[in-house]
């Protein structure tokens, strides 16, 4: 068997380079489970073993570190008390990147000839397929048997969960491993399913462009978090000496807040859009005015502002969207040269993607810390999809007004169906210089004056119609 790329090697040893495709997938879907596993549940193991009170137990242990493996993929906890829904998105990152790093390792063994297709799934290649169902079913099995063995009496493991949230990581890996190996040759996966054909370019420039717009916003909402800890790092300190939670005790409390810190710039970003986040169910923090109410001890909590009302200034924070809305209206100029109607619709369409990127990432920061007071932890996903929309949109037709009164509203788009207007036939061609004189154009010649081919008996020659080929499908078209 050949590989595609000499950039990665096989992820398990020679044992099974000569085993089947799927037999492959299967070694590499626990390789990315083993790996992704080791990384979350190991700082819990080191602590127990570290730790001079072991009255929690090694199986304790194990099963703490099942249930942050678990909470990773979105699986939902119930302990003593209450629910732990909130999913460490950089923890969930970390289990999408090594599960891509294993499936492009084990995607660069697909041979160069693509072999067998189904052409009633778009032309996919069969081994392509047979090997991603086998990684996403072998991951999947391994977070079910996850989810059986985080079932005692402190603590359960929400079975529908694990089916959706493995699944989905499953799916993403691999996707991504194929992203990795084949690049832009991504195509040849399924020749005949090209779905971004039909989509205008304009729509698909402004999607791309509201895409990067949210990207921009959630990476200042990421510097903000930083800088409000430079800021308030004395607070933070402080409530670390109250814990005293010791050399490894203070490293994994450092770890697990360092895990949350995406939730923390999408809360971020919903405090700098308008309408702000809460710590539990009586807490609010938004532009205007702060209440935290009674928060856990928790240092990475002290980066929160003191009750009360917040500075004039910090209702000028929704200027940052709006300035998102100018970067995406010229990333689409520059990208997509179409008229200002088509223009507007990408700007329109950007708005629309962006809004519901905001939304589904305050939906998965989102959740709750257990029982009582925390509930709920997070935003409102709707409202922030709502506020991140309109204010992009604002900032984006503000910057295409500005520069249709310095470049004109003349409308040259391209695209189908809106070619440019033609000029009249008499009209000269623009010159190219000082020196250029305008070439008149020619009438076109008349029927009568055409020159008509005839036979040697005077009939006019007809030429033979070519004869239509019927199309055959390949010979590796699986019908």
């Amino acid at each position: 068997m050949v590989m595609r790329s000499s950039r990665f090697v096989h992820p398990v040893g020679d044992a099974v380079d000569d085993a089947p495709g799927p037999a492959r997938a299967i070694a590499a879907a626990g390789e990315a489970a083993g790996a992704s596993l080791l990384a979350l549940a190991g700082p819990v193991l080191a602590v127990y073993f570290a730790s001079p009170d072991q009255a929690v137990g090694l199986w304790g242990a194990i099963q703490f570190g099942l249930g942050a493996w678990l909470l990773a993929h979105g699986v939902t906890l119930t302990v003593s008390i209450g629910v732990f829904s909130l999913a460490p998105l950089l923890a969930t990152a970390l289990v999408i990147t090594t599960g891509t790093w294993a499936a492009s390792r084990l995607c660069s063994w697909l041979p160069r000839d693509p072999g067998p297709r189904w052409a009633w799934a778009g032309g996919l290649r069969r081994d392509v397929a047979l090997e991603g169902l086998a990684f996403i079913g072998c991951y999947l099995t391994l977070g079910i048997l996850a989810c059986a063995l985080v079932r005692t009496d402190t603590m359960r493991a929400s079975v529908a969960h694990g089916l959706v949230g493995f699944t989905a990581v499953g799916a993403l890996s691999y996707l991504g491993g194929l992203l990795v190996e084949f690049r832009s040759d991504i195509g040849d996966v399924a020749d005949r399913c090209r779905p971004l054909d039909w989509v205008p370019r304009w729509a698909f420039g402004g999607a791309r462009a509201g895409l990067r717009s949210l990207a921009g916003l959630l990476t200042v909402s990421v510097v903000a978090v930083i800088v409000l800890v430079a800021l308030r790092y004395s607070q933070i300190t402080q409530l670390y000496h109250e814990l005293s939670p010791g050399l490894a005790g203070g490293t994994v409390l450092t770890g697990l807040q360092l895990l949350y810190l995406p939730n923390a710039a999408v809360w971020t970003l919903s405090w700098i859009s308008g309408p702000g986040f809460g710590i539990g169910a009586d807490s609010t923090i938004t532009l205007t005015r702060s209440t935290p109410g009674l928060l856990p001890l928790i240092p990475a909590l002290g980066i929160l502002p003191e009750p009360g009302e917040l500075p004039l200034l910090a209702r000028a924070l929704p200027l940052l969207p709006m300035l998102g809305g100018v970067a995406m209206d010229r990333d689409l100029a520059r990208r997509c040269h179409v008229g200002w109607r088509r223009h507007a619709h990408g700007l329109l369409v950007g708005s629309v993607v962006a809004a519901t990127g905001a939304v589904l990432v305050g939906m998965i920061s989102s959740g709750s810390l257990g029982g009582g007071q925390l509930s709920y932890v997070g935003v409102q996903p709707l409202l922030l999809g709502i506020c991140v929309g309109a204010e992009i949109s604002i900032g984006a037709v503000l910057s295409q007004l500005v520069r249709m009164v310095h470049q004109g509203p003349a409308d040259t788009s391209t695209d189908a169906g809106h070619s440019p207007r033609p000029r009249p036939q008499d009209a000269p061609v623009p010159s190219a210089g000082l020196n250029h004189r305008p070439v008149r154009r020619l009438r076109p010649m008349s029927t009568a004056t055409r020159h008509t081919p005839t036979t040697p008996a005077g009939r006019p020659h007809t030429p033979p119609a070519p004869t239509p080929e019927i199309p055959r499908p390949p010979d590796n078209y699986d019908r």
